[in-house]
């Protein structure tokens, strides 16, 4: 917690520094909580955190569990635990927890901060990175269903295959804002069979489980057809039915 805090304090304070410790640090560690930091303060800052966003997206076993972490995070143990722990010498540990709980970083993940990255001078790089991850799995008909979910990854982060949506579907309220809607392209038909494959089970076990609103973050919301859609992604403000919600001025 005081390193992740440490670090964003110098995002602010030095940004110059930023990108250059995070990859130290990753370089220097095969600690998953290490790494876990990093992810998280790279997320909150994706411009200045470039270089160590392109090693970590190298990582797809940090780029899924880091999306488990923000539909996670989505309810925290300290809004589900509120004040049942009242230990006197504990309640720092509690504050600094809720107030890093209410991180605006926390909603998003590792798929937003590469597709954030795409905004800059990087994006040339990421895309290139992007195709040869993809290139790696080999041909599609050899490929299991862990693959495909990966390349589902894949297709979310890449920012090439999303297109503006037509003013008329924006909602008011985001185009009086300066905002556009993107929506991410269809998914290759293997990985939709996937998708429809697996998501009726998936709905009716959430719907079991009362976490009907963790959907919003799973790779397997619905869209409005009501096929098993490719995920929930967001670009500044959180988004549902697989689409970007954008500045006009970043598009």
């Amino acid at each position: 917690m005081a390193l992740e805090r440490w670090l964003r304090d110098l995002a602010k304070l030095q940004p110059d520094m930023f990108d250059s410790i995070l990859v130290e640090l990753l370089s220097r560690t095969d600690c998953a909580s290490i790494a876990a930091v990093v992810a998280g303060a790279a997320t909150a800052f994706p411009f200045q955190a470039g270089e160590a966003i392109l090693c970590l997206l190298s990582a797809r076993e940090y780029i899924a569990l880091d999306r488990a972490r923000m539909v996670a995070d989505f309810s925290p143990p300290s809004q589900v635990l509120g004040g049942m722990l009242n230990v006197s010498q504990q309640q720092l540990f509690r504050d600094e927890r809720n107030q890093a709980d209410k991180w605006p970083s926390r909603r998003d993940d590792l798929e937003a901060a590469v597709r954030n990255l795409q905004m800059t001078p990087f994006a040339p790089r990421v895309q290139s990175r992007l195709d040869e991850l993809r290139a790696a799995l080999g041909p599609v008909n050899q490929q299991s269903d862990a693959d495909r979910i990966w390349r589902l990854a894949l297709h979310r982060m890449d920012f090439r295959g999303y297109r503006v949506t037509a003013e008329a579907e924006t909602p008011e309220v985001l185009r009086k804002d300066g905002f556009v809607l993107m929506h991410a392209e269809a998914p290759d038909p293997d990985i939709q069979e996937l998708l429809d494959r697996t998501n009726p089970p998936m709905q009716k076990q959430q719907q079991n489980m009362g976490l009907e609103r963790a959907s919003c973050g799973s790779a397997r919301s619905r869209d409005r057809g009501g096929r098993g859609s490719f995920g929930s992604v967001g670009f500044g403000r959180a988004s549902h039915h697989g689409r970007l919600c954008c500045s006009r001025s970043l598009v």
